[in-house]
């Protein structure tokens, strides 16, 4: 999900979220909200780090949400790699 509210889920988000989850098909825990401080990103040409705090409304609930889905990013490959190396472990054990 994309750009997803930071107040209010919609019904069809909902609904996306259920079928997904049924599937069993993998899906970020954390969402990026829609947030000022992310168009801004693309208005000033910067990071949303760097942007002026005088200019972007919510800065620091957008930085904390991209730390947040950065966090999770890193989490999920991490755990692949360590995956990745056990199972190449283990076909060398059985060779």
């Amino acid at each position: 999900f994309m750009a997803t509210s930071a107040g209010v889920k919609t019904r069809e988000e909902k609904k996306i979220r259920e079928d997904v989850e049924a599937a069993n098909i993998p899906c970020f825990q954390t969402q990026l909200h829609e947030r000022t401080a992310y168009s801004h990103m693309f208005r000033f040409k910067l990071a949303v780090d760097e942007l002026p705090s005088d200019e972007t409304s919510g800065l620091k609930a957008a930085i904390d949400n991209a730390d947040a889905f950065r966090r999770e990013v890193t989490h999920i490959i991490r755990q692949d790699r360590e995956g990745q190396k056990d199972q190449k472990h283990e076909e060398a054990v059985v060779a």
